[in-house]
């Protein structure tokens, strides 16, 4: 488990060089606020990350609870280059299905779904 946290690590700040190189045209949604999910509830975290020149993604969740403790995550590899957008929809469905599969309870509000709509329409 180390091992693989600290390989994603690596990878992670390996892709975040190339991103501030300008290597490649991303789509960012800015303006999001954290904000501490309400005493006995759950917040999660959903973020993916593209290497496109491998031809894979990987999907992580990070869950905590209303005092900001760890309480489970979740990471998962997929093979393709989607865009970016698509990446990070395909990141919520897992994460949703993890929840499901974990039978856990999800209220789930995000800007990424706005987002999803408004870059379909661009590329119409």
């Amino acid at each position: 488990v180390v091992r693989r946290a600290n390989d994603t690590l690596y990878e992670w700040t390996k892709a975040q060089k190339k991103f501030s190189s300008g290597s490649r045209d991303n789509t960012v949604l800015k303006g999001d606020t954290w904000f501490k999910p309400s005493t006995g509830t759950l917040k999660c975290n959903v973020d993916t990350v593209c290497y496109v020149d491998q031809n894979f993604y990987c999907v992580g969740a990070c869950v905590r609870n209303a005092q900001g403790n760890f309480v489970r995550a979740y990471a998962r590899r997929l093979a393709g280059k989607p865009e970016i957008a698509e990446a990070e929809a395909w990141g919520v469905l897992e994460v949703l299905q993890w929840f499901q599969a974990s039978n856990m309870v999800c209220v789930y509000q995000n800007r990424l779904l706005t987002g999803c709509a408004s870059y379909k329409n661009k590329r119409s």
